[in-house]
């Protein structure tokens, strides 16, 4: 998977949608990654950390981790690309550099 770096203060966070996570202590930016029956299914918590390095979690709306994201290996999961695709959108759009160094190949 690719690495981000996002530099951005907390006022443009909270510009941008960011809101505070008091069970994170952090800001996290929250948006829908797939949609059913035109309502979200799965959505994407992402924040930053100290060094300035995105991190995210693909998780349905009750909180509880996508496992199918994490677990490319097993099947076909024809959603994975569709969350890639959306999750790469929000970055770009957010203004997110990519690293060159990646984690979890």
């Amino acid at each position: 998977m690719k690495s981000y770096t996002l530099d951005l203060s907390y006022k443009q966070q909270k510009e941008l949608g960011f809101r505070y996570d008091s069970k994170l202590d952090e800001y996290v930016y929250e948006f829908p990654v797939y949609l059913h029956k035109g309502k979200p299914n799965i959505i994407c918590k992402l924040g930053i950390n100290e060094d300035n390095k995105v991190w995210y979690q693909v998780c349905n709306t009750e909180g509880c981790t996508y496992s199918s994201y994490y677990m490319r290996d097993y099947g076909k999961n024809e959603i994975v690309a569709i969350i890639d695709k959306n999750i790469e959108k929000q970055l770009r759009r957010l203004g997110a550099k990519i690293n060159k160094e990646r984690y979890g190949d």
